[in-house]
């Protein structure tokens, strides 16, 4: 059976099924297992993350996203695989499709979506 909210979703020629919420914060991320560096995360949702950076990132790249949990000073993390990049200006707009690898990284990202949510 075919999910209607999926279809939609394409036919806009938004393939994120899953509600977007605007949350712009500092982050730092690592490609591949690499160094972490700084960058911007623009919106959250239960499937993937929006970032924004300093350069294109290949479809198909392992990226780790440390961020901070609003009104606290923890740090978590949450892996995902790169879906597509554009270039905006001098920098680039990026997909992150999340794969958690265990409820360690799932529960804090559920409780930084339940927070954003209500704010």
């Amino acid at each position: 059976m075919i999910d209607i909210s999926k279809l939609m979703a394409a036919q806009d020629g938004n393939r994120r099924c899953d509600k977007r919420v605007d949350w712009t914060q500092e982050i730092r991320y690592r490609i591949d297992q690499g160094p972490f560096q700084r960058a911007k995360v623009m919106d959250v949702s239960r499937s993937g993350l929006g970032l924004e950076l300093p350069k294109a990132l290949t479809a198909g790249s392992t990226v780790q996203v440390l961020y901070v949990q609003p009104n606290t000073a923890q740090q978590h993390w949450v892996e995902g695989k790169v879906r597509w990049s554009r270039e905006r200006a001098t920098r680039y707009l990026t997909g992150v499709e999340i794969e958690h690898c265990s409820s360690f990284d799932q529960a804090p990202y559920e409780k930084l979506l339940a927070a954003l949510e209500v704010a």
